[in-house]
């Protein structure tokens, strides 16, 4: 176990940073702000992604997502 915050928590808007290069406009709030923003940007892209995946199977897409740290340490 780390020293750091196990909880990772985020606010991100679908509809902003959809075109190349402004992928961060989409995160509108991070915890812990100490967080570099390329794994931030790379978070909101993981759970975007797996949002858009699980569309497919439920036929509605998801309004919220809860995932731990440790899945991609």
């Amino acid at each position: 176990m780390s020293g750091g915050p196990e909880l990772q928590l985020l606010v991100f808007d679908t509809r902003r940073g959809n075109v190349e290069g402004q992928e961060q406009d989409k995160l509108l709030a991070f915890f812990p702000p100490d967080v570099p923003p390329v794994q931030q940007s790379g978070l909101v892209g993981l759970l975007h992604g797996l949002l858009l995946f699980t569309a497919n199977f439920t036929g509605t897409p998801v309004s919220a997502g809860l995932a731990g740290r440790r899945w991609w340490q």
